[in-house]
């Protein structure tokens, strides 16, 4: 097993590698100076294991390739992929405020769900339409990251991808995805097109509007059971101040069947944009789409997480899983949830997360 120190100080390309940021399933993430320029990037860089591998290491600086084609203003800019000695790697933006810094602060208001959710609805759409389309297969929180002006920007499109083309030639079987959002097809191990990526999308903005993802579990397994078979409770049971319309959308992506969500992720941008000019939603559900507990049963629940007065606390720490790689049966466990906390917004959300940033030096992006 290396240890992610092994690279600190060494120099490849045009950049010096200068401190661990984190480490996902099959790469670890440093900051690096350009030493061309003089400023800080991000540098993925493949674990010895898979970098030894020639398969793989080819299908992920493909991947890099295709990836760093996609121009848009909510995805990652890759600017440079290459190879030097043992390092395989790929520089990138870097950017040091998550959404699950912000999520471990407590449930997000409306206005900043719209927000995020427009951001990465546009930029879901973008990739899932252009050079070929690339379904993400690893939508979560710690893949949305802001950008100086409070913008979301997603990474690691075409990452998952290095791991299901390598499937796909060697024949070893290598699942990519984080549990706690994957969707029910990708729990079954069966293929999966842009509309897994919308069902992702639906536990994460469950889990702003509520500080807790919809299913949690004791193993991959149940977690995976709960995705394929149980309804998800409304989200409004938890935050009673989530807009109806917005719960409708969160819960139409949250789906079972595919052709049950959206079918696509501009029909998300849509309905997003009608809500945010006070036009409302015209999302119809389908029928069994959450739980509703007994009456009783939400009164107990309700007790057991009591919602705090609206006010920004201090982060908690909040155990988080990087990227992870699951080979045949192997699995780990997405770490726990967030409590329930609000924060005032009374600058609107990109003034909030931008005077943010500063106070986030060294989150968990990119992993």
């Amino acid at each position: 097993m290396h240890k992610p120190d092994i690279y600190l100080g060494r120099e490849v390309a045009v950049y010096k590698i200068e401190e661990f940021l984190g480490e996902g399933g099959f790469a670890f993430v440093y900051r690096a100076k350009d030493k061309s320029l003089g400023v800080d990037m991000a540098l993925k860089v493949l674990k010895p294991a898979f970098a030894h591998d020639e398969v793989f290491e080819e299908n992920f600086r493909k991947e890099a390739h295709r990836a760093a084609k996609f121009r848009h203003p909510s995805v990652i800019t890759i600017h440079y992929a290459g190879k030097e000695d043992d390092i395989v790697f790929f520089s990138m933006d870097l950017l040091e405020t998550g959404l699950a810094d912000l999520i471990a602060q407590g449930a997000m208001d409306n206005d900043a769900i719209i927000s995020v959710a427009s951001d990465v609805s546009s930029a879901l759409q973008f990739a899932h339409t252009h050079e070929g389309g690339i379904v993400h297969r690893d939508l979560k929180p710690d893949n949305i990251l802001f950008d100086a002006h409070g913008n979301a920007i997603v990474t690691d499109f075409g990452i998952a991808e290095v791991a299901t083309n390598y499937t796909a030639v060697t024949g070893t079987t290598v699942a990519v995805g984080t549990p706690k959002y994957m969707s029910p097809e990708q729990a079954r191990g069966r293929k999966v097109d842009a509309r897994s990526d919308i069902y992702s999308l639906g536990v994460i903005l469950y889990e702003m509007a509520t500080g807790d993802t919809p299913f949690s579990g004791a193993d991959w397994f149940e977690l995976g059971r709960k995705h394929i078979e149980e309804p998800p409770e409304p989200p409004t049971q938890w935050n009673p101040d989530l807009s109806r319309d917005l719960e409708k959308i969160i819960l139409k992506c949250l789906a079972k069947d595919p052709d049950d969500r959206f079918q696509s992720a501009a029909e998300i941008e849509s309905e997003l944009d009608s809500v945010s000019r006070g036009a409302g939603s015209t999302v119809v559900l389908p029928a069994a789409t959450v739980k509703a507990p007994p009456i009783e049963e939400r009164g107990e629940k309700r007790e057991e997480r009591e919602r705090p007065s609206p006010v920004r606390e201090e982060p908690k720490e909040k155990e988080s899983s990087g990227l992870l790689v699951l080979l045949l049966l192997t699995a780990v466990l997405a770490g726990g949830g967030a409590g329930g906390l609000y924060y005032t917004n009374t600058g609107g959300f990109r003034d909030f997360v931008r005077r943010t940033i500063p106070g986030f030096a060294g989150s968990r992006a990119y992993v």
